[in-house]
């Protein structure tokens, strides 16, 4: 991918973030990706993927996310974006709370190519 093309991607899921769109989330993941994470751990295969993403955009209805930094390396992207949402659905087994919740997450995307 170019630098443009993974610039895109990145906005691409922010947006589908924002739009709660588990489905177009998933779609950016090869059939056997895997998808690491502190939350939900380990998620293989694009149809897991989707159900990780669908734990957070059921969990909070009210996601707000912003990007603070965003570094293209080759095939490698960090991104560090904030994350804002109200716990209103369950998310990872632990029912609502209605807690507003606040976080600074980051990733970090490599394409095997």
């Amino acid at each position: 991918m170019t630098r443009e093309e993974t610039a895109a991607l990145v906005t691409r899921r922010l947006e589908n973030f924002r739009d709660h769109d588990a489905d177009a989330l998933a779609a950016d993941f090869a059939e056997d990706a895997v998808l690491d994470t502190p939350s939900s751990g380990q998620s293989r295969g694009r149809d897991a993927i989707r159900a990780a993403h669908e734990s957070y955009v059921c969990g909070f209805d009210d996601i707000q996310i912003e990007q603070e930094h965003l570094v293209i390396d080759g095939d490698e992207v960090v991104m560090i974006f904030k994350f804002l949402g109200t716990h209103t659905g369950t998310f990872l087994g632990v029912p609502a709370t209605g807690k507003k919740n606040r976080l600074l997450r980051r990733e970090l995307l490599q394409d095997a190519g």
